[in-house]
């Protein structure tokens, strides 16, 4: 828990720096982004390792470990891409719907 903290602290720490010192800001949004998917990835990792039901004492415990933390993350992965795809499609229905076949007053063409 005191190793969560602290990364924490480094991490906002840095994230304030970058926004003093960074003379464009797209470039600090990109480096905050990026860090914080490294932040995301690095404590579910520190999660799963400290999981009982991994066995990391064999070779074979290893590899059974990085092939289901790897097929999680790409179920989270395909669900995220799933999620994204239906918003996308939906806004696009909306905004497809509001589109109206009357006739503009003001609009000079017939």
């Amino acid at each position: 828990m005191l190793l969560i903290i602290i990364a924490l602290i480094l991490v906002v720490m840095l994230v304030i720096t970058m926004f003093i010192h960074l003379e464009h800001k797209f470039k600090a949004i990109k480096a905050i982004v990026l860090l914080l998917i490294l932040l995301i990835i690095g404590s579910s990792v520190y999660t799963w390792i400290r999981n009982d039901t991994n066995d990391l004492n064999s070779p074979k415990g290893v590899a059974n470990s990085v092939y289901l933390y790897a097929g999680w993350m790409g179920d989270i992965g395909i669900e995220l891409f799933s999620t994204l795809r239906n918003s996308f499609n939906a806004v696009g229905n909306v905004i497809k719907g509001n589109e109206t076949n009357i006739k503009n007053p003001l609009d000079g063409r017939k």
